[in-house]
């Protein structure tokens, strides 16, 4: 008995192994890009390209991508096939697929039992049988599968996989998240039937819809990864500030034990020359220090001349010392150290609570998309421009505190063309202020108009030297006709 079936898919299987699409980073539009712009199909030739010659080929052709990404590419593909070389050399797959064909040699020259013969259940193969008593055993072995899904893999993205890649090449990405795609079949008595699922590696959920078009799965995994991501987000920056706290408790520990160390002279610093200079009278021959602004009392009437400090006046009272000393150090800590830096700690967040869409831009009221839906209610036009408004919520234990700071905010909005891959060169920015116990602030974007097409809207808001946690908000399609 022969086995085309299986040599036809060993064979595809060897192409789609050597495909550049394996690559993480390169997608649809951008392996277009490669085969067209520099005929680049294989990870064979992707290992042998110059970074710098497809850089500069892409940015020719109206396609820019940074070298950075293009050299992590490269590194992939080389560790995939230091990887295949590997495997060729101790590849468990090819004793069994020898077991197997043995297997079935034997089994063309000698009667089995039902047990004996192997069925697979990841293809659906039609083979004409000879005897009539294998045909009735086929028929059985289909009706008691028929209950039963089996898998095609179509696209897998493993987190192992990624994270081997990831050693070879020496890189330090970690990953974050890992989807899996998975189209089932099964046989029943209305014929195929098909099914879709999209898995998250790292938890039990799922998203399953009837049929092969997986089209319908692009807004379930939009809406997953942008929660993954928030997530993610919080945790390092909670990661960043215990970091933060630590070091700077470590560091002040090593200046309180500098301080305490002899030092000469001729290494004092400016704080040290600072307190020294107030307490204790200069050399005759040196001019005098003047500290201000100083609140030491009391000022010399107008017109009298500023005199030296002589070592007189050392007999001045111990409380008149004293305050001089405080003055001093406070007036030189706000005039030389910035004001201290507000953590995360108290997750506090500038959120994105809800977008609205004017069009034309001067209606009163416009489209609400909400946190739930992320949705437009209706297509836009591509005849007239139109706006966004963000409504910002500052969120947080600390939120009031923090409103009393002159902190400023910034909405950023980026249009992504869902057809052609890119980003739109659109300058989408708004700024402000807080306002002290104002939490909810709105800022509305330039007006902008679209041609006919499909996109995807994101919008980011941050606070001032990233003082609180930003807030995202994505709209995963934008219809304009």
């Amino acid at each position: 008995m022969t086995k085309p079936t299986e040599s036809n898919s060993n064979h595809e299987d060897t192409l789609g192994r050597s495909s550049i699409k394996r690559i993480k980073g390169i997608g649809n539009v951008k392996q277009t890009w490669l085969r067209r712009v520099l005929n680049i199909r294989t990870i064979e030739e992707l290992a042998e390209a110059s970074a710098q010659d497809i850089e500069e080929e892409l940015r020719q052709a109206g396609h820019p991508i940074h070298q950075a990404e293009i050299l992590d590419w490269i590194d992939q593909a080389k560790a995939l096939l230091q990887g295949s070389a590997v495997e060729s050399i101790s590849d468990p797959g090819l004793a069994s697929d020898t077991e197997s064909t043995e297997t079935l040699t034997a089994s063309s020259q000698t009667p089995q039992s039902t047990e004996s013969i192997p069925i697979e259940s990841t293809s659906v193969e039609s083979t004409s049988v000879e005897s009539t008593s294998a045909e009735s055993m086929l028929t059985e072995s289909i009706s008691a599968e028929s209950a039963e899904w089996s898998r095609t893999k179509v696209t897998e993205t493993h987190v192992e996989t990624v994270g081997a890649v990831v050693t070879l090449s020496g890189n330090d990405w970690q990953p974050i998240v890992g989807l899996t795609v998975q189209v089932d079949h099964r046989t029943s008595r209305r014929g195929i039937e098909y099914r879709s699922i999209i898995k998250h590696q790292l938890s039990v959920q799922t998203h399953t819809w009837t049929g092969m078009d997986l089209q319908q799965g692009q807004e379930w995994m939009l809406q997953h990864l942008h929660d993954v991501m928030q997530d993610v987000i919080h945790s390092l920056m909670q990661l960043s500030s215990v970091t933060e706290q630590k070091s700077s408790a470590s560091t002040s520990e090593s200046n309180i034990q500098k301080s305490s160390e002899p030092t000469s002279a001729a290494h004092l610093t400016s704080i040290e020359l600072s307190e020294s200079a107030i307490p204790t009278a200069p050399l005759p021959q040196e001019p005098s220090v003047e500290v201000s602004p100083l609140a030491i009392p009391p000022a010399q009437p107008e017109g009298s001349q500023p005199t030296p400090v002589s070592v007189s006046e050392t007999g001045m009272s111990g409380s008149i010392v004293d305050s001089a000393i405080e003055a001093s150090r406070e007036s030189f800590a706000e005039s030389t150290v910035p004001p201290p830096r507000i953590t995360r700690v108290e997750e506090i967040a500038l959120e994105i609570a809800q977008l609205k869409v004017f069009q034309p831009p001067f209606l009163p009221e416009g489209m609400v998309i909400t946190r739930q839906s992320r949705i437009v209610p209706q297509a836009l036009s591509s005849q007239q421009p139109f706006a966004v408004e963000v409504q910002l919520k500052l969120t947080g234990q600390s939120a009031a505190a923090m409103t009393q700071h002159l902190l400023s905010y910034e909405v950023h909005a980026v249009v992504h063309d869902r057809e052609s891959g890119e980003n739109l060169a659109l300058d989408l920015s708004r700024s402000g202020r807080l306002a002290n116990g104002i939490l909810t602030y709105t800022a509305r974007l330039p007006e902008m108009t679209l041609q006919p097409g499909r996109y995807r809207l994101r919008v980011l808001g941050e606070l001032q030297e990233g003082l609180a946690q930003p807030g995202s908000f994505n709209v995963p399609l934008l219809q304009v006709i």
